[in-house]
């Protein structure tokens, strides 16, 4: 796990913590089928909080298959907010290749 942290003087934004996730085949097919209430069951299945759930638009909905132009074809990038109005907000995103 990466640990970012900045100080500024607005409170919604000093700290997130952003993880890698490795979904098996069988998680990427509940995912995609209901993107939200997977995560919302998965984070609190590992002891998280969670307050929210946004989940990037391509991730969502497509039929699950490797050509679809939806699919994901790197872990996962999982973003949380744990400060302020934002805490507990967990987004979940297909990171771009560089």
């Amino acid at each position: 796990m990466t640990r970012i942290t900045r100080e500024t003087g607005n409170e919604s934004i000093q700290e997130i913590e952003i993880f890698d996730v490795d979904l098996s085949e069988a998680d990427k097919a509940s995912f995609r089928s209901a993107p939200e209430q997977f995560a919302k069951g998965f984070l609190e299945g590992e002891g998280f909080t969670v307050n929210r759930v946004v989940v990037e638009r391509r991730l969502q909905g497509g039929d699950g298959t490797d050509t679809d132009p939806g699919f994901c074809d790197r872990p996962l990038k999982l973003v949380h907010a744990k400060v302020g109005s934002l805490a507990s907000t967990w987004i979940w995103m297909c990171p771009h290749p560089i």
